[in-house]
């Protein structure tokens, strides 16, 4: 399930920017559209549309289906690039679930000390010894305040010490069904905004009705 959201969420994030590239490049059709009705508004040389650009353009073009499409493509590029971090932050709980689920079992302790930090969110670099080998990670412990040279308690997996940590591997099913359900919402979202999207994008032009004399 995981490698399903990591993939939707690249492709989703992937093509919330080649949709926010269109609504650039839509931006600058409006500026074409002016000059081509009114040149003498001279907006040859704008470089990005303006609130007076966009007010003029209402004026010119009241029922413009590319002024429409840019706003459409602007609002869902911004909301598909935010969907697809949601999906590849999902993707990260759940791997950490899975992993966890396998090391939790078997998780051992050991005595470590920090060497570095902090660095943004809690963040300590640490080392510690198992066997003959040193291993040294970077880590957010459950206490705050602490200083470089303290010790520290450092969970590992004996089978493989690399994979370490400064807070218990712990695995909740309840957490993994949530996480599911919240990555199914979003890409049921996503097909949601494609298809309503498309829908308004490809609304006719409503045309002005004709009374009799």
């Amino acid at each position: 399930m995981e490698t399903l959201f990591l993939v939707t969420g690249a492709l989703v994030f992937i093509s919330g920017c080649l949709i926010a590239g269109l609504a650039s490049r839509l931006a600058s059709r409006l500026i074409e559209e002016i000059n081509e009705r009114s040149s003498a508004d001279q907006q040859v040389d704008t470089l990005r549309v303006t609130e007076s650009i966009l007010r003029r353009h209402q004026q010119l073009f009241p029922d413009s289906p590319t002024r429409r499409r840019k706003n459409i493509a602007a609002l869902v590029g911004v909301l598909m690039m935010i969907a697809g971090i949601g999906l590849l932050l999902d993707y990260s709980s759940l791997h950490d679930l899975n992993r966890n689920q396998v090391i939790a079992p078997r998780q051992q302790t050991v005595t470590g000390s920090l060497t570095a930090g902090p660095v943004g969110r809690n963040s300590y670099r640490y080392t510690f010894t198992v066997g003959d080998t040193e291993y040294s990670e970077w880590g957010s412990p459950e206490a705050a305040g602490l200083k470089v040279g303290q010790q520290v308690v450092v969970y590992y997996d004996p089978q493989n010490p690399a994979v370490n940590a400064l807070v218990r591997f712990e695995y909740s099913p309840g957490r993994r069904a949530r996480d599911i359900g919240l990555g199914l919402m979003v890409i049921l979202f996503v097909a949601m905004l494609g298809f309503v999207s498309i829908l308004f994008a490809t609304k006719p032009r409503r045309m002005p009705r004709v009374t009799g004399q």
